[in-house]
């Protein structure tokens, strides 16, 4: 699977550097075709990825990789519309506001606004709720500053993406008067999003792993005491000691035959009926590898 997306994101970025040669061309006057055409080589990465989706992806017969497939190619498909409305109106093919032009990225910023907004009305209560259950009812959920994190990052990439859509759209509607406007003042919104992603970037960088480390340890520790409490408390979690020899006797334990995948580099141990069916795909192999030396 890791070598199909290495060679989408190969034939995508030639793709893209086709598009911007083609696009300098264009505006230097060296070609005189359409922006229709100019933005061929942006509808054939979508073409590259149905391709890729339903030939080698299919090969593999993983819903998992299929589904995450299809998820990391959404952005492509977000590329391909704005692409065409910018070309027709480049053209002069439709005669619509360049808020109209760019709806098909309105589409993405006005869901990680709803996102931003649901969480604003409900994440507060939560965490309260939350961080006062002394019942550790809600100990499956994710760690409080995992939410804040999340509440934090979508309402900042939400504000600031509709502040820079709505200058982008009025600018080219209504263009300033030259030298009215700074490249900084025009880029401010995108500016603000970036250095807040930097940010984000530095601190997982410099304090992320112990950070995460540290909260998955307390999440661990919240749903262990939690599952110990409904178990009745005298067959709970034990001391720090049986704990440490129970995680010893899992390490050292006999390592399994197979893994079962789940999701993206998350793998189990097989259960008991999965090893039964290994082991009789092995014996069947094996009669057939016979039957043929025969």
């Amino acid at each position: 699977y890791r070598r199909i997306v290495a060679r989408r994101t190969i034939h995508n970025s030639v793709l893209r550097g086709i598009f911007f040669s083609l696009l300098a061309a264009k505006l230097e006057g060296v070609l005189h075709w359409s922006f229709r055409l100019i933005t061929a080589p942006i509808w054939l990465q979508m073409l590259v990825v149905m391709v890729m989706l339903l030939t080698e992806v299919k090969r593999l017969q993983d819903a998992t990789c299929e589904r995450a497939f299809k998820n990391q190619s959404a952005s492509i498909e977000i590329q391909l519309l704005a692409s065409v409305f910018i070309a027709m109106k480049l053209d002069g093919v439709v005669t619509w506001s360049w808020v109209g032009v760019l709806w098909p990225l309105w589409l993405p910023a006005g869901l990680v606004c709803l996102v931003g907004l649901l969480l604003t009305c409900f994440m507060p209560c939560f965490l309260c709720v939350v961080l006062c259950d002394r019942q550790q009812r809600f100990a499956g959920q994710a760690h409080p500053l995992i939410m804040v994190a999340t509440w934090t990052g979508s309402v900042v990439v939400s504000v600031c993406s509709v502040l820079f859509l709505l200058h982008l759209a009025h600018h080219l509607d209504a263009p300033p008067p030259e030298g009215t406007t700074s490249p900084t003042q025009f880029m401010a919104p995108l500016l603000a999003l970036l250095a807040f992603l930097l940010a984000i970037e530095l601190y997982f960088f410099v304090f992320g792993m112990g950070c995460l480390r540290r909260l998955a340890v307390q999440h661990q520790q919240m749903l262990t005491e939690a599952a110990g409490g409904r178990a009745g408390g005298a067959d709970g979690p034990g001391t720090a000691e049986e704990q440490e020899a129970r995680a010893n006797a899992i390490i050292n334990a006999e390592k399994p035959s197979m893994l079962v995948r789940i999701a993206t580099d998350v793998y189990r141990r097989p259960r008991e009926e999965e090893e039964k069916l290994l082991k009789l795909y092995k014996e069947k192999v094996a009669e057939r590898k016979r039957e043929r030396a025969r």
